[in-house]
């Protein structure tokens, strides 16, 4: 894109940052779905930040069942977008102009939250996640795994002391284990999962992105023996291996062992 476009998009949303934090709460009738994002009728288009959908090509039935579900909630309905909470974390509009926030149902229930709730969805671990949405989701995400509804029927979380290649699809994988070790660099921590760092699963936070976690208190020497999940994407780098940026894509998942 040429520095003329660039322009354009930082004017675009700065425009639309500042239409946002005039107009945290609106309500648009959704005349179509596109990859994921609701179209309204006035071409203005919403994010279902957070989500993350079945891969079609990985789990076509659960993939349809979720643009269904989706279809019979919103499409040519009205919804009301609450955009406050992410107001607050900067986070209400991304590069490209798509609103982040609460879609609400006429009736006035949590869409996103419901899709999670009944397992049409996970939880993406979306950077700036507004802290009390993020820990609703995370129940949500609980209840549909514990119940195996929808996806969880089939979907499991990758043992994360156990994992030794990469996943088959590693575009977005939960895994969950207890950390073994944790090292710093200068450069990079890395949270490993077993005792072989050249073999085993490991996490890492760059130095950059540690800033981000240790703004919300996280103390990351701290994990170790505890049970954790994690979320991202998996490659190969001495073993398999999973970046973190933020802290909405770790969760701790009880008091360290003894």
């Amino acid at each position: 894109m040429n520095k003329y476009g660039l322009v354009a998009v930082s004017s675009l949303t700065v425009w639309l940052a500042t239409s946002v934090a005039a107009n945290e709460v609106m309500t648009f009738r959704i005349s179509s779905i596109i990859d994921g994002r609701l179209i309204t009728e006035d071409g203005k288009a919403i994010s279902l930040y957070g989500l993350q959908f079945p891969d079609p090509s990985e789990n076509p039935a659960g993939a349809k069942q979720a643009a269904d579900q989706l279809i019979s909630r919103v499409l040519t309905k009205q919804v009301t977008l609450d955009l406050s909470l992410f107001e607050q974390t900067g986070s209400s509009v991304n590069r490209y102009g798509d609103y982040h926030g609460q879609v609400l149902d006429i009736s006035g229930n949590w869409i996103q939250q419901d899709l999670i709730e009944k397992g049409f969805a996970w939880w993406s671990g979306a950077a700036k996640y507004p802290r009390q949405l993020r820990l609703s989701l995370i129940a949500a995400e609980r209840s549909a795994e514990k119940a195996s509804f929808g996806v969880w029927q089939t979907f499991k979380t990758i043992n994360a002391n156990m994992l030794t290649v990469v996943p088959k699809y590693a575009d977005f994988v939960i895994a969950e284990g207890r950390v073994h070790s944790v090292y710093s660099s200068a450069k990079m921590t890395y949270i490993n999962f077993g005792e072989n760092w050249k073999s085993d699963f490991t996490a890492a936070i760059s130095s950059i992105n540690k800033r981000n976690f240790e703004s919300q208190g996280w103390k990351l020497s701290a994990l170790v023996h505890k049970l954790v999940r994690i979320r991202g994407s998996v490659r190969w780098y001495n073993g398999p291996f999973m970046e973190l940026s933020f802290p909405e894509q770790l969760e701790i998942r009880s008091p360290p062992s003894n």
